[in-house]
């Protein structure tokens, strides 16, 4: 506890009035329960983060009084580390940590000072990035301070951390230079303190905002720095004059197109000299690209970001505003520190959140200082060649941070210079901001999804074989579904297609052989793909719906597991569920039937280099609604493959009735035709009765719904998604997932919820391959190409299933089947819908079973 941890904390005695005391304690109580937090409980937070890294500070039974600036440490035995305030002023201090060799005393002084002996020796001073204090580097004190003869000291910057909080005012009348100039803020504040400490010469440490503040002291005060390290520092570069206009504004609309590079304008290196084009010109182009492919609602969250930086709001304002959510918020920021203990994140998470949350002081200067992105309004690019400071560059190999901006401005240095790349290591805050905002507004995460994708398949009896071999980014969740006693053995992991995608895999096997060990071994980038023997198996491969995943057949697996000799693979497709998310662009500049060949081949090409990497010969493909679809061109393109085709409520058989047409074209409700009795009675189109059944629904729908269907309609053609509108509505998402899942009437309580928890958050990972929806299917799920066109060329045994109360059309797939040059069959299942894995999972199983146990002759 604190009382047992020597620290020397000097502050000045406040006096109350009596009178206001009350209204004071109201006011604190108030606060504190909106924002919990205090000051002893962020100094707690910080003792405990630095006990973690290794430290022991100094306790003694008698702590100084706060009315006493002279601390006698005469009688302390040769210290090692001690944590307190050094004053710089009346006013302000500057929370310090110092380790020191060579020492048995300290002398008796106003503040923390140090001896001539102490003072002799190297000295390293550390400080901190933005948002950031000085136990950020709890994991290195202990290391750092075996160097010898070295003096370590770490501080929070005036205004941040634990330190001061004086009143920080920015004149928003003044030009930008002259607001600029509050970086001196920082610069002599931190001459103060090295006055204070009596540290004549010094090795300066600064990362990110610290490393940027670091090298204006050493431009401003060179005599005074031995050597410059900057760790990842912020504000090298120039902003790229395409992303100057939108970073000024939030205007997506100013996003300028990036200049294509002129070969005959650059240096003897290749050097672009042309002034628009930014270091690293093909990052940011990669940057810009992200930005303009950004789908609501993340522009809105880009823009009000972008107008809140401008207008000098903080991170810190955003973990306050949030109130109670704020340590969550802080917690998915800290969770990409995977190399930490649980313990450790935990403690760093206290840390961050109860400094962060203080009262606010110099943290606006962000605004004034950075641009959006963390481009400095006046970069050291432009300024660091009058640098005459030995000056060392470290950059984290997947760094966020432009490393290249760093090796260019090194060679502008006066000094000796050197760059240092650190395997394994992201870079700061700024990386994650983003992120940590979308996950307040969107609370999900991948891990998120992979908790609720483990627990359904607990429910589903199965027991989930995770190991390092099935991939690197798998792992089993923190918090698991033990209600459900597993019973069947299952291997899940993710498959790696090529280099950088892969698709998540679920396999079940019966009557196992001696190396069924080597389930899916192999399925990383960096090795062969190796499966357990295939010969005389039946390999069913099920592919699930639209907007759903594999987890959606969690009460079939355990029963279909039962068939003797069967080998079950169930697939997330690619850029949907928990497969790799990789940018799917729509070329709006193709004529549709070019748009479509293409969306239809991702797929269908995806499921082919899956099967190649999975090494399975032939395989009985189960496709459900839009998985039906894409397994009937797989099986049109590859019937060599497929033993038998199994296509559960198929989307896109039906062709569209011509009367809808324009309608679905448009969402203009004048558009659609009439229909009378006589074209129904001479039409020889399947179930035209039922479509117009349909028409006259939409034509008798009234306000405000006409403005809805309308706007869906629109959104569709423009390929917006369901998904879309679950993101959209940020935290309110789970509440609409749950009333879809409660129209499964026979589903338990426990099965709806981790239902439900499963399909939302698969449903708002990164957008991805949704968006092909509105590319294939029109509006009401009718095929731009229907497959009532194109599978008479199927020669593979089908069979069809629809559920007794299923919104697809039955009569279409009965129709159609008649076309299919090879044996076919339709099954109707009782007292089920569209989902009748879902709604009959008894019958269906019962049916796969017999489907599977036959011979296709």
């Amino acid at each position: 506890s604190m009382s047992q941890i020597y620290t020397q904390i000097i502050e000045k005695s406040e006096t109350r009035n009596c009178s206001t005391s009350i209204i004071t304690s109201v006011f604190s109580s108030i606060h504190y329960l909106y924002i919990p937090t205090s000051r002893v409980k962020a100094e707690e937070a910080e003792v405990d983060l630095l006990l973690a890294g290794g430290l022991s500070l100094h306790s003694d039974t008698e702590q100084p009084s706060d009315t006493d600036k002279n601390l006698d440490t005469s009688e302390i035995e040769k210290p090692s580390i001690i944590l307190g305030n050094v004053y710089i002023n009346d006013d302000h201090y500057i929370r310090t940590l110092l380790m020191y060799t060579g020492a048995t005393d300290l002398k008796k002084t106003p503040d923390i000072s140090l001896s001539d002996k102490i003072s002799k020796n190297t000295w390293l001073v550390i400080t901190h990035g933005f948002g950031n204090g000085l136990a950020f580097y709890f994991k290195n004190y202990d290391g750092l301070s075996k160097i010898p003869n070295t003096n370590i000291c770490a501080i929070d910057w005036l205004g941040m951390g634990l330190s001061a909080r004086p009143d920080f005012k920015i004149d928003t009348k003044a030009d930008s230079e002259e607001k600029i100039k509050n970086a001196k803020y920082f610069v002599e504040s931190l001459e103060k303190w090295r006055q204070k400490m009596q540290i004549e010469k010094m090795t300066l440490l600064g990362h990110s905002f610290g490393g940027y503040m670091s090298s204006l002291y050493a431009l401003k005060y060179p005599e005074r720095v031995d050597k410059l390290i900057l760790e990842s520092p912020v504000g090298v570069q120039k902003t790229p004059e395409y992303l100057d206009d939108f970073l000024q504004t939030g205007d997506f609309s100013k996003l300028q197109d990036f200049p294509q590079q002129d070969t005959q304008n650059q240096n003897s290196d290749g050097v672009a000299l042309d002034s628009r084009v930014s270091l690293n010109e093909e990052k940011y182009a990669q940057i810009q690209t992200k930005i303009k492919n950004m789908q609501m609602p993340y522009k809105i969250l880009t823009k009000t970001f972008i107008r809140s930086w401008n207008n000098y709001g903080s991170i810190q304002s955003l973990v306050r505003y949030t109130g109670r959510f704020g340590p969550t918020m802080v917690s998915r920021y800290t969770s990409k520190f995977t190399f930490l203990s649980d313990n450790e994140r935990n403690l760093l998470t206290s840390y961050l959140y109860h400094i962060s949350v203080q009262k606010q002081s110099s943290e606006i200067s962000i605004g004034v200082i950075l641009k959006p992105l963390a481009f400095a309004r006046k970069p050291l690019f432009d300024r660091i060649d009058k640098l005459k400071v030995p000056t060392f560059f470290m950059y984290g190999e997947n760094d966020w941070m432009d490393a290249e901006a760093g090796e260019q401005v090194a060679s502008k240095i006066q000094a000796q210079t050197k760059k240092i790349s650190t395997q394994n290591s992201a870079g700061g805050i700024f990386s994650s901001l983003f992120k940590s905002v979308t996950s307040w507004y969107i609370p999900t995460s991948r891990e998120n999804a992979e908790t609720a994708e483990f627990n359904i398949l607990t429910a589903a009896h199965l027991r989930i074989n995770n190991d390092p071999l099935i991939s690197e980014s798998n792992s089993f969740p923190k918090e698991k579904d033990n209600t459900v006693t597993p019973t069947v053995d299952a291997v899940l992991g993710n498959v790696y297609i090529d280099e950088n995608n892969y698709i998540r895999t679920l396999l079940i096997e019966n009557n196992k052989s001696n190396n069924s060990d080597q389930l899916l071994k192999g399925t990383s980038k960096d090795s062969q793909a190796i499966v357990s023997n295939t010969q005389n198996k039946n390999t069913l491969v099920i592919t699930h719906g639209y907007a759903t995943a594999l987890g959606f057949y969690f009460k079939n697996y355990k029963d279909i597991s039962q068939i003797p000799n069967i080998k079950v693979c169930a697939i997330d497709w690619l850029g949907m569920g928990l497969s790799s998310r990789l940018d799917f662009k729509i070329d709006k500049k193709l004529d549709i039937n070019k748009q479509i060949e293409t969306a239809e081949e991702y797929f269908v090409e995806s499921l082919e280099k899956w099967r190649q990497k999975m090494q399975i010969e032939k395989m009985t493909l189960l496709g459900h609604s839009f998985g039906g679809y894409m397994s009937s061109l797989y099986a049109l393109k590859y019937p060599e493959r497929v033993d038998k085709l199994i296509l559960e409520s198929p989307v896109g058989v039906q062709k569209t009735p011509e009367y809808l047409e324009d309608f679905l074209q448009t969402g203009d409700f004048d558009k659609l035709k009439e229909i009378s009795i006589s074209q129904i009675q001479k039409s020889n189109d399947y179930n035209y009765e039922k479509y117009a059944m349909l028409q006259n629904r939409i034509k008798n729908i009234q306000m405000p719904y006409t403005i809805l269907v309308s706007s869906l309609i629109k959104s569709w053609n423009n390929y917006g998604s369901p998904q879309s509108l679950l993101r959209y509505i940020g935290r309110f998402g789970p509440n609409l997932v749950d009333r879809y899942i409660g129209a499964f009437r026979h589903l338990s309580s426990d099965d709806k919820n981790v239902l439900s928890n499963y399909m939302y958050h698969i449903s708002v990972q990164k957008a991805s391959s949704e968006r092909a929806l509105g590319v294939i299917l029109k509006p009401l799920a009718f095929a731009r190409k229907p497959l009532f066109d194109r599978i008479d060329k199927l020669k593979v045994p089908t069979i069809f299933m629809y559920g007794e109360n299923d919104w697809m059309d039955a009569r279409a797939g009965e129709q159609v089947a008649s076309k299919i040059q090879a044996q076919t069959k339709v099954y109707t299942i009782s007292k089920a819908g569209h989902n009748m894995h879902l709604d009959n999972p008894s019958e269906f199983n019962k049916i796969i079973e017999e489907i599977m146990s036959t011979d296709k002759q």
